[in-house]
């Protein structure tokens, strides 16, 4: 199997979190948080930082490695690793663009049946951070034929995601 090393970012503001609907490509029609793949001598953070500007014109000023997902899809040899981060501090406002439309959702009204099946067991974690003291998670995603989740495990981690893997 093919792996690649992608990233999603997550922006939560008081009581509302900012997704994006995929307007074409992998996952269109579907609100996820923003992100993709590295590119060439790209680390993971850059790649977040790039990516989240790409697709809604914000600036991610301070973010932080959240949790990794392994996934792995019964119809395709890609293995897709997915690395979250929690974007704390940002500058600009969501603009759409070719990839993305940027829309505030507020926490208890999140679309989770327009999303990825596993988005509604990893994102209430990445949100549960209500003292500082946030979730770090791992998952392990195996998705059949129209994104039905096959195995899906979630496991808190005590420890946060090593530094060197994230800068």
């Amino acid at each position: 199997m093919a792996k690649t090393v992608q990233t999603v970012g997550i922006i939560k503001a008081n009581n509302k979190i900012l997704l994006g609907m995929k307007k074409r490509g992998f996952g269109m029609g579907k609100w996820n948080g923003f992100g993709g793949k590295l590119e060439k001598d790209e680390t993971i953070k850059e790649a977040m930082k790039r990516e989240l500007l790409e697709e809604t014109g914000i600036c991610a000023l301070e973010l932080e490695g959240v949790g990794v997902l392994d996934f792995a899809f019964t119809n395709s040899d890609i293995k897709p690793e997915v690395h979250f981060f929690k974007i704390t501090k940002w500058q600009g406002t969501p603009i759409e663009g070719e990839e993305m439309k940027p829309r505030w959702f507020s926490i208890d009204k999140i679309p989770f049946d327009s999303m990825w099946p596993d988005d509604r067991y990893w994102l209430p974690m990445l949100l549960a951070d209500s003292a500082g003291n946030l979730n770090t998670f791992a998952i392990l995603g195996i998705f059949g034929m129209f994104s039905a989740i096959m195995l899906f495990g979630l496991t808190p981690r005590e420890i946060k995601i090593s530094r060197a893997v994230v800068e």
